[in-house]
């Protein structure tokens, strides 16, 4: 763990960025398949959106590297208050990803904890994120780092997804 060094990205990180991006929706389409299918411009709007990131004053893309490889990434921006829930400005964790090969060595805690240092130093007092919640590992993790549902997205599909099998 050691050898793990966090960093604001750079464009020079983009590919590696977007290839662990896909990884991420890979992993969770295994778990939810009819959900979690790319679109065919999934990845250009990552790709764009991602370089956005990377730029903008109110957005970071951090990147975790291990012997200067990209082995994680954590999006964050920032959000003013919402008119229906709170007057307060927030942080918002828009995806955290780690390469399956680095997985359960604690680079996801490395990049939340950059990511939390920054909302703090930003004066946020409190950070929002969505996660797959049929995902074991993802649940897992945001619970044990003190992350708890207060809203819950839910999907029924109009048909059997199994019909004509």
């Amino acid at each position: 763990m050691s050898d793990i060094e966090i960093r604001r990205a750079t464009e020079q990180d983009l590919d590696a960025v977007v290839a662990l991006w896909r990884e991420m929706l890979e992993t969770h389409a295994e778990v939810e398949p009819l959900i979690w299918q790319m679109s065919p411009v999934a990845e250009q709007y990552a790709r764009a959106h991602l370089a956005q990131a990377i730029t903008a004053d109110n957005c970071r893309l951090l990147v975790a590297t291990e012997r200067h490889t990209v082995v994680g990434f954590i999006v964050l921006s920032q959000e003013g208050p919402s008119p229906r829930l709170s007057t307060m400005d927030h942080g918002v964790i828009e995806d955290l990803g780690v390469t399956r090969a680095a997985r359960r060595r604690g680079v996801g805690t490395v990049l939340l904890d950059a990511a939390m240092d920054w909302f703090r130093s930003e004066g946020l007092k409190a950070v929002t994120l969505g996660y797959a919640v049929n995902n074991p590992m993802s649940s897992a993790f945001w619970r044990k780092h003190g992350f708890r549902p207060y809203r819950v997205n839910a999907v029924r599909f109009t048909t059997n997804p199994d019909e004509g099998k």
